[in-house]
This record gives C-alpha cells, structure tokens and sequence, in this order.
C-alpha cells in the first residue's frame, strides 16, 4: 500500500518541482530582456501584448528544454542586442563600461598627487627669502634690536 502511494505521488512532485525550476528561470530571464514593444524597463514589469507574448514563447521554450543561453541567443539574433537588459561585454559596450571607471581611476590618481606635491611643499625648509618691502639694511636693525632686547 505504501509503495503504490509513493509511486502515485512521487511523479506529482517530481512535475511539481520541474515546473518550480522552470518558473525560477523564466522568470530570471525576463530580468536579462527588455520588451521588444518599447525597450524600456525589464520584460519582468512589462505588461504589454508584445511583452506577455515574449513572456509565453519563454516558457514554451523552457519546457521544450532549451537553456538560458540558447533562448538569450533566439531573442539577439530576432531584436539584435537592444533586447537585452544587461549588453554584453563586446567591442564599444565594453569601452562604455570601462572609460568611466579608468576616468575616475585617474582623476583619483591626479587629485592625490596633487595632495602630495602640496604637503611635500608645505613641510619642506623655510623660505630663506626676505619679505617684500624689507631691503638689507632694514633686515639687519631689526635682527640687531631683536638681539639687544630692544
């Protein structure tokens, strides 16, 4: 008797948990597209007749056992890479990922050498150089009468 349950039951929750990781990765690629409607926001929160359309042709997809990779692949080769929310890594999507952070590297790099060279300036010997308006002569009374107390 318990083996005949067991038999019954266990394909209803090997179904239940296939179907369980199929809903994971649709809907972890309706986050990787936007809608081909409009291009804006994630096919996830799109609401449209082309987004809900997308969103079926990803589950058929699923359950006909493709992978991720195949379906992000269908859906570049259909819109070209305007369909994706995250673009790949490739040629000018790369400089444009990249020129900010080496601009910001090097901005930080300048601003501290900066710092630098003014401290080392800052803490370095005194100015051995008589202040404007004080000629020689003037100097000397006045290391004189500071010597004398006066």
């Amino acid at each position: 008797m318990r083996r005949t349950v067991a038999c019954l039951l266990f394909p209803i929750l090997l179904s239940s948990a296939h179907a369980d990781d199929i809903d994971r990765k649709a809907d972890a690629l309706y986050g990787r597209f936007m809608p081909p409607c409009c291009y804006t926001g994630l096919l996830r929160d799109h609401h449209s007749a082309a987004a809900d359309t997308m969103k079926q042709e990803i589950l058929g997809f699923l359950k006909e056992g493709k992978s991720e990779e195949e379906i992000a692949d269908h859906y570049v080769r259909r819109y070209g890479e305007r369909i994706l929310a995250v673009p790949a890594l490739r040629g000018f999507n790369r400089l444009a990922v990249l020129a900010p952070i080496l601009a910001l590297a090097g901005g930080a790099l300048f601003v501290s050498d900066r710092i630098r060279r003014r401290r080392r300036k800052a803490g370095g010997a005194p100015s051995t150089a008589e202040p404007a308006g004080i000629d020689s002569g003037m100097n000397e009374r006045i290391e004189r009468e500071i010597r004398e107390g006066h």
